[in-house]
């Protein structure tokens, strides 16, 4: 919140592990879209910090759900970005969709 204060919204890029496990190449593109570098191809790139998790018992998974849900609400309404947190069943998927809100 304080470097919000200090900076517009629109100076920041925010983006997921997820994002850059799942497509790295795609995640790099949009960082150098918004830092207006050229384009710039890495190769293929390792999947760094990524792992693949035994599903959350869903009684566990609800209760977490619900003890974030507040926190994850507010950091979303703070970027503008929705990263799905509640809705995600599987460690791997990202949703950053949210209407009204702009994706970063």
């Amino acid at each position: 919140e304080r470097w919000l204060e200090c900076f517009d919204r629109r100076q920041f890029h925010f983006l997921t592990l997820e994002q850059l496990a799942d497509n790295p190449q795609a995640a790099l593109d949009a960082v150098h879209e918004f830092l207006e570098l050229p384009p710039h191809g890495y190769g293929d790139l390792p999947r760094l910090h990524g792992a693949d998790y035994d599903s959350l018992p869903t009684a566990t998974r609800d209760e977490l759900s619900d003890y974030f849900r507040p926190h994850n609400e507010r950091l979303y309404d703070l970027v503008g970005i929705d990263f799905g947190w509640e809705r995600r069943s599987e460690p791997s998927k990202q949703d950053t969709d949210r209407p009204g809100k702009a994706n970063a």
